[in-house]
């Protein structure tokens, strides 16, 4: 059971976490892997755009990865 101090605040009544490293921490130490994960903690998507818990901007090249399998 993860610690209430993990999470660092709250939006719009979810819990949330400070940095993609929090974030790819608990990844590595709870999920199972079935290949190398990418080390950004995605929180919300516009069309081709994603944004990171720190507010970064990156383009989505891998939305149907895991279909393609």
């Amino acid at each position: 059971m993860l610690k209430s101090t993990t999470f660092t605040s709250m939006r719009n009544g979810v819990r949330t976490f400070a940095t993609n490293r929090e974030i790819v921490a608990l990844d590595e130490k709870y999920v199972c892997k079935w290949s190398e994960p990418i080390p950004v903690a995605v929180e919300r998507a516009e069309r081709i755009h994603v944004y990171d818990v720190e507010g970064k901007k990156y383009m989505d090249f891998v939305s149907c990865y895991s279909a393609a399998n």
